[in-house]
């Protein structure tokens, strides 16, 4: 009995981290304990990527946003602002891992978060990705959110043409 002892404490340990990993981490003060100085420095450069996200300056908080991930990349809301900036980016396809993470950490927070993280894998070329993160968005909307609607299907009808595009080459 005591060695299953020692293995059921590896064991929920390996369990228990894992939790851990995937666990959205708010920007507070005791959720860094020992790190005041640090955290200041994040949350200065949160909420100036905040004022420039407001502003629609969103190279500007990129950069701010990624100062701040570097302290913590746990936080679901960073993350999603994150990606979308790179959305309105020139540098589109690297929203990607932010709106996966924000999706991971805050499922159902945003509700253009499936739409966001279609268009990032339909610019990568990720046709079955993206129509699959289309249709999950589609089913969210309202009945009366026709433009929406018709702007999703516009969108599936370019990943069809893309992924068409692709067969043909190959």
């Amino acid at each position: 009995m005591k060695q299953y002892s020692g293995l059921i404490c590896f064991v929920l340990c390996i369990l228990f981290s894992g939790l851990a990993e995937g666990q959205n981490i708010e920007f507070r003060k005791g959720n860094f304990p020992g790190r005041k100085d640090e955290f200041k420095k994040a949350m200065a450069e949160y909420r100036l990527g905040d004022n420039s996200y407001l502003q629609e300056m969103y190279t500007e908080a990129l950069d701010h946003y990624l100062k701040a991930d570097e302290f913590n990349p746990q936080n679901g809301e960073l993350n999603y602002k994150t990606g979308k900036c790179y959305l309105k980016s020139l540098d589109k396809t690297s929203a990607i891992p932010y709106l996966e993470k924000a999706n991971e950490l805050t499922p159902n927070a945003y509700n253009d978060l499936h739409y966001l993280l279609g268009r990032a894998y339909h610019l990568n070329s990720e046709w079955d990705k993206a129509v699959s993160e289309y249709d999950v968005y589609n089913a969210s909307l309202h009945a009366d959110a026709l433009a929406d609607k018709e702007k999703v299907k516009k969108r599936i009808k370019e990943c069809e043409i893309g992924r068409a595009s692709c067969r043909e080459r190959v």
